[in-house]
């Protein structure tokens, strides 16, 4: 629901808020999950075995090289939980719309705090409401907690395009290699291409404009 996706981006802010103080001499490693390593999927794209999702893909992440690669560095920075998803969200039965407690910090990781929205911003997206306004809920309820600065804000809509293809690219090569593991389903053509749809949408001119309204 709307009041869900505002409650679990505030409580990724409070989240965020509490790791702020954490530092550990080992939180900065490599980590396909974390956004800063984006453009290592170059080596996996083939395992999309579709010319078309390929060059989509692949010209999403010439964008993330030129536009977000030489920003992320002086944005803010420190540990963050990287994984907020339906999986790891709990809520309180009696109240849906109450977040109850988040788990898994297996992709805890020193990186910027806008990529931590942008990987909990995904999981917002959904059939029951439009994009813009289902980014906007989530980022909003974010921003209300810990304001966002304006030069996050307008890396947002790249970012979880990237999360987007991240979680499709993995999910292939991860089929391709280990086919008997169900952690990932097999991904039809159908599914790919919605899949694309969506990232594509993700960047759309809307988004943005939604975004910015909703921190402002």
């Amino acid at each position: 629901s709307a009041a869900q996706r505002e409650a679990c981006g505030r409580v990724l802010a409070r989240l965020g808020l509490a790791l702020a103080g954490f530092a550990h001499p080992d939180s900065r490693y490599q980590l396909i999950w974390d956004l800063t390593q984006a453009l290592s999927l170059r080596e996996i794209l083939a395992h999309l075995e579709d010319a078309a999702a390929e060059a989509a893909i692949g010209a999403l992440l010439d964008d993330f090289e030129r536009q977000a690669v030489p920003v992320l560095p002086g944005l803010r920075q420190q540990v963050l939980y990287n994984d907020m998803n339906h999986g790891n969200t709990l809520v309180n039965p009696a109240r849906p719309d109450e977040v109850a407690g988040i788990i898994d910090f297996g992709d805890i990781v020193h990186t910027a705090l806008v990529i931590d929205v942008a990987v909990g911003a995904i999981t917002a997206v959904g059939p029951d409401m439009a994009i813009p306004d289902a980014l906007a809920r989530f980022v909003g309820g974010f921003h209300a907690v810990r304001p966002l600065l304006a030069e996050e804000v307008a890396l947002l809509p790249l970012l979880v395009a990237v999360r987007a293809a991240i979680g499709t690219v993995l999910q292939a090569w991860h089929r391709k290699l280990h086919a008997d593991n169900p952690h990932y389903a097999p991904m039809t053509a159908a599914e790919l291409q919605r899949r694309l749809d969506r990232i594509a949408a993700l960047r759309a001119p809307e988004v943005a404009a939604a975004l910015r309204v909703a921190t402002r």
